[in-house]
């Protein structure tokens, strides 16, 4: 997994390439490719981060850092 260590783009198709034979390399009998599997799973992140960050961007609302959950104050 060194290859990937520092790797900036990492959403691009040479990178998924480089996962995949990374894969193979270390898990022969898994049948886990980069599509669906991985760019499933990075559409998933991208949507559920995106929303994290459009709630957290708002006035009032942040996130703990001791107990990881989002607060906001009431203004009601």
């Amino acid at each position: 997994m060194d290859k990937l260590e520092g790797y900036s783009y990492a959403l691009d198709i040479g990178y998924l390439n480089l996962l995949s034979t990374y894969i193979k390399q270390v898990f022969p009998n898994i049948d886990l490719k980069p599509e669906p599997h991985i760019n499933s799973r990075i559409t998933v992140w991208k949507r559920n981060y995106h929303s994290l960050f459009e709630i957290l961007k708002n006035t009032g609302v942040g996130l703990d850092s001791t107990t990881k959950m989002i607060e906001a104050t009431d203004e009601q």
